[in-house]
C-alpha cells in the first residue's frame, strides 16, 4: 500500500459519448454524434511503456492499440488511432436498424503491440432513438 500510495502508477481508461444514439435506416449510415472519444488517463501508461521498452520490447510492441465497437452486434470492431496519443475518436459508429436494441454499451477491447491483454471496457447504456428516414418522413407528409 505504501508503494501505491508513492509510486501512484494509475492507468485509467475513459470513454465519453452521448447519452442516445440515433438508429441508422437502409444503407445509410447516422455516426453517433458527437463521436465518442477514449482517453487514457493516469501516469501509469508512460510508466508501464517505459518499463516494456526496458524490458526489450520495441517502441511499437509498448504502443497501446484499440478497437471500439456497439457490443453483441454483427457490426466488426473498429480501430482506434491511438498513436503517441493519449485520446481518440470513433467518428464511423453507427446502429442500424436491422439492431432491434432500445440500449447498448460501447465495448472498447485494448491490448498492447505486443499481444499482452490489457483489457474490454464497457460504457455506460446508450439510448438507441428512432427517427425515420427523410425518404419516409416525405412519403408521410405527402399524405
Amino acid at each position: 500500500m505504501r508503494n501505491y500510495l508513492k509510486e501512484r502508477g494509475d492507468q485509467t481508461v475513459l470513454i465519453l459519448h452521448a447519452k442516445v444514439a440515433q438508429k441508422s435506416y437502409g444503407n445509410e449510415k447516422r455516426f453517433f454524434c458527437p463521436p465518442p472519444c477514449v482517453y487514457l488517463m493516469g501516469s501509469g501508461w508512460k510508466k508501464k511503456k517505459e518499463q516494456m521498452e526496458r524490458d526489450g520490447c520495441s517502441e511499437q510492441e509498448s504502443q497501446p492499440c484499440a478497437f471500439i465497437g456497439i457490443g453483441n452486434s454483427d457490426q466488426e470492431m473498429q480501430q482506434l488511432n491511438l498513436e503517441g496519443k493519449n485520446y481518440c475518436t470513433a467518428k464511423t459508429l453507427y446502429i442500424s436498424d436491422s439492431d432491434k436494441r432500445k440500449h447498448f454499451m460501447l465495448s472498447v477491447k485494448m491490448f498492447y503491440g505486443n499481444s499482452d491483454d490489457i483489457g474490454v471496457f464497457l460504457s455506460k447504456r446508450i439510448k438507441v432513438i428512432s427517427k425515420p428516414s427523410k425518404k419516409k418522413q416525405s412519403l408521410k407528409n405527402a399524405d
